[in-house]
């Protein structure tokens, strides 16, 4: 039973931040349409790949590493558009390869992968 009310939690949570997020998105937009100045990059697809992958992480109480090379990806394009006039790519590139590595070396093991589950049968 205690199982059960794990499961029920988490895809609760889930359906928050997916609340979450789309009420955050309605409300850029209405504040758009009422004549608010808002950046031009913040409806564009990089930072919506930014705002899958802090989704995804949130949803698996960031364990695994593919959320945070979507951060990166979409990090990489935002930053681009941003500074138009600068190559980032000089620098933002070495930059992003050193984040990764230095997250996969300070994240915490992953404890609950395919042998725990199978201990648990």
């Amino acid at each position: 039973m205690e199982n059960i009310n794990n499961k029920e939690m988490v895809n609760r949570s889930g359906k928050v931040w997916a609340g979450l997020i789309i009420v955050g998105i309605g409300s850029l937009l209405l504040l758009r349409n009422f004549g608010l100045e808002l950046p031009y990059w913040i409806f564009r697809w990089n930072v919506w790949f930014i705002a899958i992958g802090l989704f995804v992480g949130a949803r698996n109480n960031f364990r695994n590493s593919g959320w945070f090379v979507m951060v990166l990806i979409g990090a990489y394009f935002t930053l681009r558009d941003i500074f138009r006039d600068y190559d980032i790519s000089n620098v933002a590139f070495p930059i992003m390869l050193l984040a990764l590595g230095l997250y996969l070396i300070v994240k915490p093991k992953n404890t609950s992968g395919y042998k725990k589950k199978k201990m648990e049968k």
